[in-house]
Order: C-alpha cells, then structure tokens, then sequence
C-alpha cells in the first residue's frame, strides 16, 4: 500500500483525528501535507463533513498544524469556510466566539485576514438577542474578537466600516399610529436594541483605548480609529438614544388626546379603536424606557458626556458637520441630569451664545432653556437659606455666561425671516428673566454688563435686545387687552361658550408672566441704563407703547376689557400703572431728562390729555404711589398739557416736505444723510437698523457704525449743515 492510500484509509478511518496523531511523524512528507490541503479544500470530502469534523475535534495542536501547513489561499479558504460553518453550528454562541476568536487571533492568520470577507461575521458578533448593554467591568467574548480585530491594521477599517454603514442605516421611527402594528412594533423593537448593542460596544471598545491625552487628540479629519470611532457613536447616538426624547413626547403627547377622546361621548366601536392605539404606543414608550432607563445606559451616558466635555474644551472645537450632533447630544444628556456650572460647562455655554460651537439658533436656544433650569434649581435649592441675590453673586461665572446674550438674540433675531421674530417670544421671556434674576439684581453682575456694553457692538446688540424687549411687551400687552374683549363679548352671548372662557383666561395668566416679565427688565433698564431708553433708537418706541397702554386704560376704551372676576386673574391694569409709575420715576430722576420727556410725550400724537393724571387717581386708590411720584407725575402731566396746546395751535403749520423726514413724514429733528444721498431723521432710520440691517431705499446692506462713517465724509458733512440752516430757519418762523 502507497504512503498516499495509508494517509487516504487513515483519514476515512480518523478524519481530521489523523493528521493531527500523525503530524510530528509526517509532516515533513509532501503527500500527507497535500492530503491535508485537499482535506481543508473539501476537495477529498465534502466541505460541510469536513468543517463539522474540525469543529467537533477543536483544539490547540488542530490549529497549530493547519496555520503551519496549509497554503496562504487554502488557509483563507479554511477561514471562510471555517466561519461560515460554525456560524450555523449547533454551539452555543459564546463557545462559537471564543473559537473564533482564537482562530483569527493567530499570527499567519492576522497577516491574510484583509483577504476575508468578515461582513457576516462582524452581523453575527454585534447581534447579540439576550442581552442589550453591558458594562466596562465585564468584557464580552464579542468585545475581545472585535477587540483582536481591531488590533490588526489590516481589519481595522471593516470593523469601522461595519458600524459606520450601521449609523447610515438608522431612521427615525415616525409612523402613523395606524400603521404601527404588533409585528412592525416588534421589529422596530429588535432593531432598537440592536442598534444600543452596537452602541454601547463600541463605546466600550473605543473606551478602552481613551485617556485624557489621546481624547485630545481626536479630530474629525484624522483617519485613526479613536476619532473615527467617537464620531461614529456621536451619530449613533444622536439617531438612537438622543432621538428618542422627541419621539416620547409625541408619544406622550398622542396619549393624552386619546385620553380626552375616551373620557368624552363616543360609540363602543370608536373605544375599541382609541384603546387599541392606546396600548400600542405605550408598548412603543415601555421598550424606549427600557433602554434608555437601564442603568448601564445612563452609566454610559454619564461617563461620555463628561469625555464629550473634556474633548470640546481641550481642543479648537469649532462649528463643523457633526458638531451640532455632539452638542445636541450633550444637551439632552444634562435635560435629564442637570450640569454643575463648572469651569468647562461655562465656556461650552459662552461659546455656544457666542456662535463659535454652533450657528444652529434651535440649538441655542435649547441650551438657553438648559441654563435657565439650571438657575431655577439652585433658586429652589437655595431659597429657604440664602436669598437669591445672595446665592446669584456667590457664582460670578453665571454673569459671565449672561453677558454673552446680547450676541446671542443678535444672532438669533438676524438668523430669522422678518415674519419669524415674533416665534422667539419665548426665548426672549427666558433671556428676559435669566437677565431680571442676575445682573439686573445683583450691582457685581451689572459692572460686568456695563463693561461689556462699552464696547460699541456690543451696545448696538443691547439697543437691540432692550428695543425687540419692548415690541414684546407691546405685543403681549395687546394680546391680553384682545383677549379680554373676546370674553366680554362671549359673556355678553345669550348662550356663553364656558370652555373658551376658561381657556382664554388661561391664556391670559400665561401671557401675564410674560408681560411682567418684560415690564420689570423694563423698569430695570430705565433705572440702570436711562440714557439707553432715552436714546434716538428707543426713545419713540417706548413712549409710543406707554403712550398707547395708557390711552387705552385712562378713557372711556377701558370698560371693552372689563369681563366677570376679572380679580382672578394674574392680570391687571393697576399692575401695569405700578410699572409705569417706576419707568417714568426712574427716567425723571436723572438731570434734564425731565424737559426731555414733557417734548418728547408733548410731540407724541399717543398722549391723551391728564393720562397720567388718571393713572395717578388710579394709584392713590391702591394706595401704591408715594406723594414724592404723585409730585412728579403729576408735575409732568401739566407741563406736557401746556406744551400739547402751545403744538395744536401751531397745527395748521406744515413743514415743507423738503424739511420732513420721507419714512415717516415728520419734521426731521436731527438730519442724517443715507448713502444714495437721502436725508432722514437720525431717530427714525436708527429706529429701523435695529431691526433690519438694509437701506430702507435701495435694501442695501446698511448698520449704525457704517451710516456714522458716512457722514463723516466733508461732502456729506457740508449738505447736513445746509439742510441744519433751513431747518433752523423753519423752527424759528415758528
């Protein structure tokens, strides 16, 4: 019998067993090292017989021989074969890892493994179905073979790649109640805790390599498989994890409508319907708790936000493509555990106000709520031992963060469409009242604010922001008063929609908050910065809108809101006359503003006769004004009666239009000459650049400092002085 039939009989006999007995005898023969070959290829049996024998007879010397022997393409072949076989083993999961992880951690294996197609290996190992998340403490038989993986430069970007297509493939879950049924629910359900598997192993994995010198290192250019792998669990994150928020508040929201529906008259069938849907989307919400509830998660989430933290303010973070996903993430990170205002925290916060992380205004405004919960817990906190000015000056880095906001709305306001500004009313009430708590109460915080205002930007933007403050205060003002005539009206209806009644008085206590809010940085500023409120591009909107509140409330127009316990409600008229009263005595105590005021109001077609006068009585009733206000209002009431009736004897008067600002038709006060040559009043054009940066004329690009500059030009400056003689002239023919 020839060697070859002795190794062919042997190896029907024994199968794999024969090589491995026979091999330190033979293995130096070339026929049995060819026999082996064959074997491997399933060219002497059939591949299936063969890698079920290597399998069952799996050991250390089996391996040793086959990386010693066979061929570099059979040895891929086996590899292929190899793993697509125990893939489908009978073998618990974890035994089929490990023998797989031994496998492909060999030495000759790991220099031809780049020739493997590892895609359904790599599906297989982060497939886990028992067990969702796990934790650093315990390494997984997954986490050493991607881990070996990884190791190898030649496999290193499949395994990248494998969670990369992942990331690209997650879409957000947003169908209909309807089509959410118990079989799609269910899919979506493995997919979910499929996608926080991967998750949270390849955190673990990208973990194990971090430290604090190399986080600062990640970039996103970088090819190194530390940056690549953070920004691919940011992405991760972002369409899972942090995804889910909105998605449970529109479930919550769904919830709550079929809860009105079933508590009202509706038929069996419609019941049936309402519950269905019902306990759907409460099963939906009950997989989202179980994740993102699961103390592994939220370890996970605790430990990358502070990473997330040191990466951004230990690097050049600036606005990128994914930069907006990590913040977000971050974002809702602290909505659920909020941050302590720590060095770091501080600067994330000024640079995200300031627009140098982000451009994105929701995000801004996102993490303007975040710091405004944050000041509202340490209030909470801290309001039965210390008062809040007291704990408010304790923390200096809350200024800090607070004097940015005026780049903030700036940035803001100019990012919105014209017919957008009014949507960020709620924001401006939380910048409203961050700004009324902080450096409007505390004399520290204000020295902050005064030194930031000296810059000349930074005072436009505050002009802006106190100028935008108080539209608000009209608009919401006006919202109020309208609301109070549609209950009226419905009061005076034979058959009275109670519902609505309720509802709009509702909506009025809400809008009360606001327009407290708005008054009182009103007063604030009149008291801190009354040569702001005095100033050419406030000065006219602010009388106008008291002007206007107070027509409405000190003539006969006040009874149209007078509705049923009107006491009930947050709002008054008398609470508004409070406000009024603090304006105008702050604005009177400075020198000269006095005679200021009596012609600006005396001009203002807005002043109704003795208003202040009303609003005085008004007072005096309440018992809420001093003799020393009654005094001066009172005092400021007739010299702006006398100066009234001097101006309407001088009504049949009209100034040539040559003389009369072309936006407004007034008589120009202070001449100013627009680029194209135009001449306007300085108070109505600044007026108009604090909302719009454009040439009213032309709609080119136009601000304050740039029509300052102009008119320093000679030329400019010889026609101003022409226009000042014939203007001159006119007051004085007068």
């Amino acid at each position: 019998m020839s060697l070859e039939e002795q190794i062919l009989s042997g190896l029907a006999e024994k199968k794999i067993l024969y090589f491995v007995e026979n091999y330190n005898v033979l293995k130096y023969i070339k026929e049995f090292n060819k026999c082996l070959n064959d074997y491997i290829k399933g060219e002497l049996v059939d591949t299936e017989t063969v890698y079920k024998d290597i399998i069952e007879n799996f050991n250390n010397n089996l391996i040793d021989i086959l990386e010693e022997t066979l061929e570099k393409d059979n040895l891929l072949l086996f590899l292929d074969y190899f793993t697509k076989n125990i893939l489908k083993d009978s073998l618990l999961r974890e035994k089929k890892l490990v023998l797989i992880d031994y496998v492909y951690s060999r030495k000759k294996v790991l220099d031809v493994i780049d020739a493997c197609d590892l895609v359904e290996l790599l599906e297989y190992v982060t497939n886990e179905k028992d067990v969702i998340i796990y934790t650093d403490k315990s390494k997984t038989v997954s986490f050493n073979l991607l881990l070996t993986l990884l190791k190898n430069k030649k496999t290193r970007p499949k395994v990248l790649e494998h969670f990369e297509n992942l990331s690209k493939s997650i879409v957000t879950f947003n169908l209909p109640i309807i089509e959410m049924t118990p079989t799609v629910l269910a899919e979506r359900d493995k997919k979910d805790k499929y996608y926080t598997y991967n998750l949270m192993l390849l955190y673990q994995l990208w973990n194990n390599g971090i430290n604090q010198k190399r986080l600062k290192d990640i970039k996103s250019s970088s090819e190194k498989f530390l940056s690549q792998a953070f920004f691919i669990i940011n992405s991760i994150l972002t369409k899972t994890i942090v995804g889910y928020k909105e998605e449970v508040k529109h479930y919550i929201s769904e919830i709550s409508k079929i809860k009105k529906l079933l508590a009202s008259d509706i038929t069996l069938f419609e019941e049936t319907v309402l519950k269905s849907r019902k306990e759907t989307l409460n099963t939906r919400l009950k997989t989202i708790y179980e994740i993102v509830e699961n103390k592994n998660v939220k370890e996970f989430i605790t430990k990358f936000s502070g990473q997330i933290v040191y990466w951004i303010t230990h690097t050049e973070f600036e606005a990128c493509e994914s930069s907006d996903d990590i913040l977000s993430s971050l974002e809702v990170f602290y909505t659920e555990d909020l941050f302590d205002l720590n060095e770091d925290i501080t600067k994330i916060l000024k640079n995200i106000f300031l627009g140098v992380y982000t451009k994105n205004p929701n995000l801004k405004i996102n993490y303007l709520l975040l710091f405004y919960s944050y000041i509202e817990e340490i209030i909470k906190y801290n309001e039965k031992t210390l008062s809040v000015k007291m704990f408010v000056e304790y923390d200096r880095s809350i200024a800090e963060v607070v004097k940015t906001f005026f780049q903030m709305f700036h940035d803001i306001k100019t990012s919105m469409n014209s017919d957008e500004v009014y949507s960020i009313l709620y924001p401006m009430y939380i910048m409203t009242s961050i700004l009324n708590i902080t450096v409007y109460n505390v004399d520290k915080y204000r020295e902050i604010l005064y030194n930031a205002i000296e810059n000349p930007v930074k005072e436009q933007y505050f002009k802006e922001m106190v100028y935008f403050n108080l539209n608000n205060f009209q608009h919401v003002t006006d919202d109020i008063f309208e609301s109070l005539i549609k209950i009226r009206e419905e009061e005076s209806s034979s058959t009275p929609d109670l519902e609505f009644i309720t509802k709009t008085r509702k909506d009025i206590n809400v809008l009360t908050f606001y327009s407290d809010t708005f008054a009182a940085f009103t007063v604030k500023t009149c008291n801190y910065f009354t040569d702001i409120m005095l100033c050419d591009e406030i000065k006219t909107c602010f009388l106008n809108i008291i002007l206007i509140i107070l027509n409405k409330t000190t003539t006969d127009k006040v009874e149209q809101f007078k509705i049923k316990s009107m006491s009930a409600l947050e709002f008054s008229i008398s609470k508004l006359f409070v406000f009024i009263n603090k304006m105008f005595q702050y604005l009177i105590s400075v020198n000269s503003n006095e005679k200021k005021l009596v012609k600006l109001i005396g001009k203002n077609d807005n002043y109704t006769k003795n208003s202040f006068t009303k609003m005085i009585t008004v007072l005096q009733n309440m018992n809420a004004i001093s003799d020393m206000d009654y005094t001066t209002l009172y005092y400021l009431d007739t010299q702006i009666c006398k100066l009234k009736e001097t101006l309407e004897s001088l009504d049949d008067i009209e100034p040539p239009d040559e003389l009369c600002d072309p936006i407004m038709s007034t008589l120009i006060e202070e001449p100013i000459m627009l680029p194209n040559d135009i001449i306007v009043d300085y108070g109505v054009i600044s007026r108009h650049l604090l909302n719009n940066d454009t040439n009213p004329f032309n709609r080119e690009h136009l601000t304050i400092d740039l029509l300052k500059e102009y008119n320093k030009k000679p030329e400019v400056i010889a026609k101003i002085d022409e226009f000042k003689i014939k203007l001159s002239e006119f007051n004085q023919d007068l």
